[in-house]
């Protein structure tokens, strides 16, 4: 071989080397960069679980408090109609009992019969 040759060649393989090199870094670093989000999405995914695992857990315990303040409020409005009830009740048998008082102990005279 001579040497023009021999020096080419050398050139060429350099040249060679150093673009297998540059092909090797280039894809050690978009490996790397791949892992980086491989793990950045693991970790989203499991962000994202979690975060829906509490959205359904607050829905369940909002749908809890919904269902409890509903019976309180019914509760409450049972009672209070019955306290109502027993009030007026009360007053009817009251004012009757008022009424019979009065029967008994007071005379009632119409104005008009005694001018007569």
């Amino acid at each position: 071989m001579t040497p023009d040759i021999q020096s080419v060649l050398w050139g060429f393989l350099g040249g060679l080397i150093t673009v297998a090199g540059t092909v090797v870094a280039i894809t050690n670093w978009l490996n790397g960069r791949f892992n980086q989000l491989f793990i950045s999405h693991e970790k989203l995914n499991g962000k994202i679980e979690t975060l829906s695992n509490r959205e359904a857990s607050n829905n369940d315990h909002l749908g809890y408090l919904y269902n409890a303040n509903k019976e309180l409020i019914e509760h409450r409005t049972r009672r209070f109609q019955e306290e109502i009830k027993r009030l007026q009740d009360e007053t009817v048998k009251d004012i009757e009992d008022i009424k019979s008082f009065l029967d008994k102990t007071t005379e009632f005279t119409i104005r008009g019969k005694d001018r007569h």
